[in-house]
C-alpha cells in the first residue's frame, strides 16, 4: 500500500498580521501538515529563519520586504501550500509618518475661557501602537494649563508641569497587542490668559512611539494652535427688510465670524435663530430670517409669537387687518386702530461663535407685517390673502399658508411659495379698467361725479389697485366713495388719486369700484385727461388679471356757454346739479343715460372743434369725443 502525504495548508497568521517593510517580525503561522517543512516564504522571499513547533504550527521571522501584502506559504516534501486570505501578511513603511496630532487642528479661546483639544494617535493600516512618550509645548504668555487627563483605553499619567512650556504625557495601550487606526491619547484643557488675537502653537514632540511588539515606530507630531479670540463684530445686515413671516435671505457682514457661527434675530420680547447659516469668511455669512421674534407682552396671547397677517398688532387676523394692507397701500396716515408702530417690527441681528463670544447690530432688520404672503411688496394681493385667512379659504401659490404659531421660521415649501408669488401666476380671466362716463364738462367752479368700473370676464376680480391722474390745475378730487369696500387716497401724489380693494369672494362682470368727485379749479374751456392705471388686478386666488385702461376726459363749459338742456327724465331741480356728458361703454352691460342736447345736430353734421383743440378727424377721433365736440359746438 503507498500512502500519499497531504501538502500543507496555512490558515490563519498571528494578529496582526503585518510588519515593517524592514522586516525581523515574529510570525506564528497555524495549519495543517507542517511537519518536514523546508520553506517558508513571504511571497516569493524565504523567511529570516522559521522553527517548526508542532505539525499544526510554525514560527517565522519576516524577511524585509517593500511595501504590500504577500501570501505566506509553507513547503514540504508533498508541496506547497496553496494561498487564501488567511495566509496574507502586510509589510507597512514605517517612516516617517505622522503618528501623533492635535485635535482640532485649530481653534479659538475667549479671554479668560477654556477650550479643550485632544492628542491622537494617527496610525497607517497594520501598524499599533503599544507605548509612547509625547512632550506638548505650549507659550504661558498665551494658554494656561488647566487639565490634562488620559484616554480611557490607555494608561497615561500627564505631568501638566514638566517645564513651564512642556506637557509630557507618557502612556501605554491597554488592549493587548496595541492599538491601531487613529485613537485618542490624552485631553488638554487651556485658559486662554493672553491678549484678544494671540495665538499659541501647540507642538507636539514624540520622544518614544512603539508598536505593539514593543519595536520602536518612526513618527513624528503635527502641531496644532489655539488663538485668543476677539468678539465677532456685525456691521451691515442686507436686506434690511422683509415679511414678517420669515424666509428672507440675509448676507450679515462684519469681522471675526468663526466657522460654526450662529446667527439669531432680537426683539425685546424674545429671540429666534436663523436657519441655513453659511459662514463664507470671517467677515460675511449668510442665512435665512426667522419670522418676527416679536411676542405677545399681554392677554390670552402673551407669551406667543405674534400672528403672521396681525397687521396691527391686537392678537388676531380681521377684515380689520386687511384695511390696514389697504390703507398702508394707498398711503394713508395711521389711525388708532392702524397704528404705524405696530405695522413693523424692529429686530437686532446677533452673530454668536462658537467660542461664546458674540456681537450685535441694533436695529438692524426691519419685518413688515403687511406683507402677509412674503413677496417682498405690499399691494392689495397681501389684503387679499389676509381676507382668505380670516376666511380660512386653501392657501394658493400667492396666498402661502403662514406658519403655525410655535413655528420659528416658515417651512422651505411656504419660502419657496413666497418667493414664486414674487412673479404672480396668471389668470384666466381678463378684463379692463376705466371711467364711466369716459367724458364730461363742469361747469366753472362746479363739480362732477365718475365712476371707476372694472369689467372682467373669464373669472371674478380679488383685489385691486388703480391710480387715477389728473391735471390739479383744471380739476381737485372732492370726493371718492365706494360700496365694494375699496379704500382711496385723494392726496396720493398732487396728480394722482389712488383706489385699493380686496374681496376674497370675487366681484363678477361689471363692478363699481369707486365714484370720484372731481370739482373744477381751472379756467373756463380748461380740460384735463383722466389716466387710469393698473397697479394690481389679481383674481380671489391671487392670479394676475390681464387687463387694459381706458382713460377719460373732463372739461370745462367756456364761460357764457348755455347750459344744455337735459331730457325730460332728468329733469334737473330749482339748483341744478352739475352734469356730466357720458359715452356709452360697449363692453357694460347697461349702458350709462346720455343726455341729450337741445338742438342735436344733424347726423352728417362735422363736429365743431372744441376751445384750443383742432377739429377732430371723424376717422380716428374717439366717439366720446366726437360726441362732446358735436353738443357743445357753436
Amino acid at each position: 500500500t503507498i500512502t500519499v502525504a497531504a501538502p500543507p495548508t496555512v490558515t490563519a497568521l498571528s494578529q496582526p498580521p503585518s510588519g515593517p517593510t524592514s522586516g525581523g517580525t515574529r510570525v506564528t503561522l497555524t495549519g495543517t501538515n507542517f511537519s518536514g517543512a523546508t520553506a517558508v516564504r513571504f511571497g516569493s522571499v524565504a523567511a529570516q529563519s522559521f522553527q517548526v513547533l508542532s505539525s499544526l504550527e510554525i514560527l517565522a521571522i519576516s524577511p524585509a520586504q517593500a511595501a504590500g501584502t504577500v501570501d505566506v506559504t509553507v513547503t514540504t516534501s508533498a508541496g506547497t501550500s496553496a494561498t487564501s486570505t488567511a495566509d496574507q501578511f502586510t509589510y507597512v513603511g514605517t517612516g516617517p509618518f505622522v503618528g501623533a496630532s492635535i485635535e482640532p487642528s485649530s481653534g479659538f479661546i475667549s479671554p479668560s475661557a477654556t477650550a479643550t483639544v485632544t492628542v491622537q494617535a494617527n496610525l497607517p493600516g497594520g501598524v499599533t501602537l503599544g507605548s509612547w512618550t509625547l512632550d506638548v509645548t505650549y507659550d504661558p504668555a498665551v494658554l494656561q494649563v488647566v487639565d490634562c487627563t488620559g484616554a480611557a483605553s490607555t494608561l497615561t499619567t500627564c505631568n501638566p508641569a514638566y517645564t513651564a512650556t512642556t506637557i509630557r504625557i507618557p502612556g501605554v495601550a491597554t488592549a493587548n497587542g496595541g492599538m491601531a487606526g487613529t485613537q485618542a491619547l490624552a485631553t488638554l484643557t487651556f485658559r486662554g490668559v493672553g491678549g484678544s488675537g494671540t495665538s499659541s502653537a501647540l507642538s507636539v514632540a514624540i520622544q518614544d512611539f512603539a508598536d505593539g511588539a514593543g519595536r520602536q515606530l518612526s513618527a513624528t507630531g503635527i502641531a496644532g494652535q489655539l488663538t485668543v479670540s476677539p468678539p465677532p463684530t456685525v456691521t451691515s445686515v442686507s436686506p434690511t427688510v422683509g415679511p414678517g413671516r420669515g424666509g428672507t435671505a440675509l448676507t450679515i457682514s462684519g469681522a471675526n465670524f468663526q466657522t460654526g457661527a450662529a446667527a439669531s434675530v432680537r426683539h425685546t420680547t424674545g429671540s429666534l435663530a436663523a436657519s441655513n447659516v453659511v459662514v463664507g469668511s470671517a467677515s460675511s455669512l449668510t442665512a435665512t430670517a426667522p419670522r418676527s421674534p416679536e411676542r405677545y407682552a399681554s392677554g390670552t396671547l402673551s407669551g406667543q409669537l405674534r400672528l403672521v397677517g396681525d397687521v396691527n398688532g391686537n392678537g388676531s387676523v380681521t377684515s380689520l387687518d386687511a384695511l390696514c394692507i389697504l390703507r398702508a397701500v394707498a398711503v394713508l396716515p395711521a389711525t388708532t386702530s392702524c397704528p404705524a408702530a405696530m405695522l413693523t417690527t424692529t429686530v437686532d441681528v446677533v452673530v454668536a461663535n462658537p467660542d461664546g463670544q458674540s456681537g450685535t447690530l441694533a436695529s438692524a432688520f426691519t419685518y413688515r407685517h403687511a406683507d402677509v404672503n412674503g413677496n417682498g411688496s405690499i399691494t392689495s394681493l397681501d389684503a387679499l390673502c389676509t381676507l382668505r385667512q380670516v376666511a380660512s379659504l386653501p392657501a394658493t401659490s400667492s396666498c402661502p399658508a403662514p406658519p403655525s404659531a410655535a413655528a420659528s421660521s416658515p417651512s422651505s415649501a411656504a419660502v419657496r411659495s413666497a418667493a414664486a408669488s414674487a412673479a404672480p401666476v396668471s389668470s384666466s380671466a381678463s378684463g379692463s379698467v376705466g371711467l364711466q362716463p369716459a367724458g364730461g364738462t363742469l361747469a366753472p367752479g362746479g363739480s362732477a361725479t365718475v365712476d371707476l368700473q372694472a369689467t372682467i370676464g373669464g373669472g371674478s376680480l380679488g383685489a385691486w389697485t388703480v391710480d387715477v391722474g389728473y391735471d390739479p390745475a383744471v380739476a381737485r378730487v372732492g370726493a371718492c366713495t365706494s360700496s365694494v369696500g375699496s379704500i382711496c387716497n385723494t392726496t396720493y401724489a398732487p396728480n394722482t388719486v389712488r383706489i385699493t380693494g380686496a374681496e376674497a369672494q370675487g366681484l363678477a362682470g361689471t363692478s363699481t369700484l369707486a365714484s370720484l368727485t372731481f370739482e373744477a379749479v381751472g379756467e373756463a374751456g380748461a380740460s384735463t385727461s383722466l389716466g387710469v392705471v393698473v397697479d394690481d388686478l389679481v383674481d380671489p386666488a391671487g392670479n394676475r388679471i390681464a387687463a387694459s385702461a381706458r382713460d377719460g376726459v373732463l372739461r370745462i363749459r367756456p364761460a357764457g356757454r348755455a347750459t344744455p338742456e337735459p331730457t325730460a327724465t332728468l329733469a334737473p331741480t330749482s339748483t341744478p346739479a352739475p352734469t356730466l356728458t357720458p359715452t356709452p361703454i360697449p363692453s357694460t352691460a347697461t349702458p350709462a343715460p346720455t343726455l341729450a342736447p337741445t338742438a342735436p345736430p344733424a347726423a352728417t353734421a362735422s363736429p365743431t372743434a372744441l376751445p384750443g383743440t383742432s377739429a377732430p378727424n371723424a376717422a380716428t377721433t374717439p366717439e366720446w369725443l366726437t360726441a362732446l365736440a358735436a353738443l357743445f359746438g357753436s
